[in-house]
C-alpha cells in the first residue's frame, strides 16, 4: 500500500481532522520512519488521553472474574492488558 492509499483510508476510517494531522506529520519526519508502530504510538499521544489510559490500567489491575464465565474473563483480560 503506498503512502496516498494509507492516507486515503485514514480519511475514510478517521475523517479531515486526523488526515490533516496525519498528512502534517508525516511531511516532518522521514518517510523510513513512517511505520505502523510509528503510527500507532503518536494517534495515541494524539487521541488517547493519559487519564483514559490510566483508568484502564487500574481496571485491568482489579480485574476479577466475579460472575464471568472464563471465556469472558478472558476476553476482558485481554482487552484490557494492552494498557497494564
Amino acid at each position: 500500500m503506498t503512502q496516498r492509499e494509507s492516507s486515503f483510508g485514514l480519511k475514510i476510517l478517521f475523517g479531515d481532522i486526523a488526515y490533516q494531522w496525519w498528512n502534517t506529520l508525516v511531511s516532518a519526519v522521514s518517510r523510513e520512519r513512517v511505520t505502523w508502530e510509528f503510527f500507532e504510538a503518536e494517534f495515541k499521544k494524539k487521541y488517547i488521553s493519559q487519564r483514559f489510559i490510566d483508568q484502564k490500567c487500574k481496571e485491568f489491575l482489579e480485574l476479577k472474574q466475579g460472575y464471568m464465565s472464563v471465556i469472558e474473563y478472558e476476553q476482558e483480560f485481554v482487552r484490557l492488558s494492552k494498557y497494564a
